[in-house]
């Protein structure tokens, strides 16, 4: 699991190395993002659920041609502090240009 995060990172330094080639045909974006999620807690024989804090930070990544691929790990900020989730999410934008089918 390590492993692939740090690939992960690695090539996402390696793509942000050529956005900031003078041509300008990649843009990338970072952000982070916070928000609840609902998680499991057993205490004894009790079962509840409390909210717990998501921290997602993001990286996106996109070309001119509309091309664009975001990639999120989902923390959890409860005491384990763990990866709960990976989003990549690719697509293709095209504003004010001819419709593609």
């Amino acid at each position: 699991m390590k492993h692939l995060l740090y690939i992960a990172i690695l090539s996402t330094l390696s793509i942000c190395a050529m956005a900031q080639e003078p041509s300008k045909k990649w843009n990338n974006s970072t952000g982070i993002t916070f928000s609840t999620v609902p998680t499991l807690v057993i205490s004894g024989i009790d079962t509840n659920f409390k909210n717990s804090l998501s921290i997602s930070p993001f990286l996106e990544i996109r070309s001119q041609k509309g091309f664009g691929i975001t990639y999120t790990p989902r923390f959890l900020s409860s005491p384990g502090k763990k990866i709960y989730m990976h989003d990549i999410t690719a697509g293709y934008e095209q504003y004010s240009r001819n419709d593609f089918d």
